[in-house]
């Protein structure tokens, strides 16, 4: 208990580990032996109100070499996103670097009278994505990070899901659940 210290035992039949960026830290926990899973990176996205796209655009290979986006949202447009890596943090920093990058791209392809002034930007945020590496495969360099997410049972139990995007939250909820369920001994 952070509040009072008290610690005390609870007993579960399946622990599920969905804590994004800090899966490793439980992961340790339960054995430290296991190997990381996450490669952290940062990405950052705009909220610019005044842009009123019809229709999403996609930008398969930006300038920084990661796939970018401006999407009607809430209203107005989302722009995203910068990825870089970064050091694992419970408050990831967004710098004016970012925010330009972003403005800067997705002015280069906007016509003349819907250029995005520093003005018009109303929310800039920035996030840890948990790129992972699959515990079932050698080692290997980050050209081969899973881009979409991983499910792993230790020895012991634990269900830990990694990775992921916010287009494939369900199925990574279903995938974490039948192996809970396996972990647990209740699958069919």
């Amino acid at each position: 208990d952070k509040r009072s210290g008290e610690t005390f035992p609870i007993r579960a039949r399946v622990v599920i580990n969905a804590t994004g960026p800090f899966i490793d830290g439980i992961r340790a926990m339960d054995d430290s032996s296991l190997p990381k899973l996450v490669v952290p990176s940062a990405g950052t996205h705009i909220l610019v109100p005044k842009l009123k796209l019809k229709d999403g655009v996609l930008i398969p290979e930006a300038p920084n070499g990661s796939v970018a986006f401006l999407k009607p949202f809430e209203g107005g447009t989302l722009i995203g996103t910068t990825e870089e890596n970064t050091e694992l943090t419970i408050n990831p920093q967004t710098t004016q670097k970012h925010v330009d990058y972003l403005r800067d791209l997705a002015n280069s392809i906007l016509s003349p009278e819907q250029q995005i002034q520093p003005s018009d930007i109303a929310s800039v945020w920035t996030g840890i994505r948990p790129l992972v590496k699959d515990p079932k495969k050698a080692a290997s360099d980050t050209t081969e990070l899973v881009r979409n997410h991983v499910v792993d049972i230790s020895p012991s139990g634990l269900v830990t899901v990694g990775g992921g995007k916010w287009t494939n939250f369900g199925r990574m909820a279903q995938d974490t659940m039948d192996a809970a369920l396996q972990s647990a001994g209740l699958a069919e």
